[in-house]
């Protein structure tokens, strides 16, 4: 599959985990294999910058690695670090990651939607 609406696509995905899995229970297309289905059958991606991940696994470490670059990830404790040390060559390093040129004249942002169970109220006694 190719994007070429009008050129390549950077994706800036800001989560905590890499979705880079090869399969999650048994399923090609799950919620925690989406980006190593994307980079893996979109050509057009250049590339996917992960931002805040906190937690991985070893696996999906090593792939992103063998993207050659088409994976850009800033682990979480990269902007704590870039925070603690508050100077504009931190914020610039971070910034370049986030937007390393050339920059695609297209893109897309993702952020993950949690859903948790609200408590179940308590109905008042008579």
């Amino acid at each position: 599959m190719t994007f070429d609406a009008d050129g390549p696509i950077r994706i800036i995905q800001i989560v905590a985990h890499m979705d880079l899995h090869a399969a999650d229970a048994g399923m090609d297309f799950s919620r925690a294999s989406v980006m190593r289905n994307v980079v893996k059958n979109i050509s057009g991606v250049a590339p996917l910058v992960q931002i805040g991940v906190r937690d991985t696994t070893e696996r999906e470490r090593r792939y992103a690695e063998a993207c050659c670059g088409r994976v850009v990830t800033l682990y979480d404790t990269d902007l704590w670090r870039a925070r603690d040390a508050f100077d504009a060559h931190s914020a610039a390093r971070v910034l370049d990651t986030i937007f390393a040129a050339p920059a695609p004249s297209n893109g897309w942002i993702t952020a993950p939607v949690e859903h948790r169970r609200a408590a179940r109220p308590t109905s008042p006694t008579r």
